[in-house]
């Protein structure tokens, strides 16, 4: 796996009460079923199980700009990055989405069924 590490992490984007409600939730299952994978917040201020707070200021709609800046604002040692909707939470790990990365591909996207 060459993503294990400090070479790959999650990325969950939470402005707003509801949002970083759901944020919580999000990143503790990150936690709970990937604990060696980073959990980066992009939000205003930390929430407490994120292992890195990147504070970027609420600038548009959505979030939008930090969203589609997650190579840029991301943590510089990820070569892998998975951007997670806050509102996901997983019930299983998942490092079938970072070997989808590690076999080259810039983007994969998973819908709620």
């Amino acid at each position: 796996m060459p993503w294990a590490g400090k070479g790959a992490g999650t990325y969950v984007v939470a402005y707003g009460a509801p949002a970083r409600d759901c944020a919580v939730r999000c990143l503790e299952s990150v936690k709970r079923y990937m604990p060696a994978i980073g959990r980066a917040l992009v939000s205003d201020k930390p929430l407490g199980p994120e292992t890195v707070c990147l504070c970027e200021p609420d600038e548009d709609i959505g979030a939008r700009s930090v969203k589609t800046r997650m190579y840029d604002v991301a943590p510089a040692e990820w070569e892998y990055v998975l951007y997670l909707d806050a509102d996901t939470e997983l019930i299983a790990p998942v490092p079938f989405l970072f070997d989808v990365l590690a076999d080259g591909w810039d983007m994969a996207i998973c819908v709620n069924p």
